[in-house]
């Protein structure tokens, strides 16, 4: 009884199987006859579709029957449909293509008018702000390698270089106040404790 059974279950499958069709054939350069590889073929309105390889055949199985409009395109041909293609069950419908050739032009000109100082004038000053969770995800020990992880950083001698300037030339801040060294005014004052961050 079981075997029975799981012989109509096969069989069902397979007679399900075999009620698509499919569509296939060839694609060719109208002046050389050469076979054009990867050229898109798709039935329009379905997720049906193929490329063709590298002698120009195709071939889309498992295509419900029904009437489709077959879109043939490819860079630098024109582009071609079949409307009205017909698949039955269980048959192979052939389409054979010479595509053209076209030569790729744009039809609309882009014109783009934009105007940008290049120093603006009323910028002074450059500022990065480094937020705590961006410190929590850095490996650093000190504030120190936080600041000489950002761009135009450099850390040379036991010194914060930014952007060419030396220490003594910038101002620190932590929350808006100077973290500076008040006697020397210079950036040397950057050794915080980290409850004050």
């Amino acid at each position: 009884m079981r075997k029975l059974i799981l012989l109509l279950l096969l069989l069902s499958v397979v007679t399900v199987y075999g009620q698509n069709g499919s569509i296939g054939g060839k694609i060719t350069d109208k002046k050389t006859e050469s076979g054009l590889p990867g050229v898109n073929v798709i039935l329009k309105g379905t997720y049906y579709g193929a490329a063709t390889d590298v002698d120009g055949n195709f071939l889309i199985r498992n295509v419900a029957p029904g009437s489709y409009t077959v879109e043939i395109s490819f860079i630098g041909y024109k582009t071609v449909q079949f409307t009205g293609t017909k698949v039955t069950a269980n048959n192979k419908t052939t389409i054979d293509v010479k595509l053209e050739e076209t030569s790729l032009t744009l039809t609309q000109d882009v014109v783009i008018i934009g105007e940008k100082p290049l120093v603006d004038v009323e910028e002074t000053q450059s500022k990065k702000t480094v937020s705590s969770e961006d410190i929590e995800l850095a490996v650093v020990e000190n504030v120190t390698d936080v600041i000489a992880q950002q761009a135009g950083v450099v850390s040379s001698d036991n010194s914060l270089h930014i952007r060419g300037g030396r220490s003594y030339e910038n101002a620190f801040l932590l929350d808006g106040v100077s973290v500076q060294d008040p006697l020397a005014g210079t950036g040397f004052g950057l050794q915080l404790s980290a409850n004050s961050l």
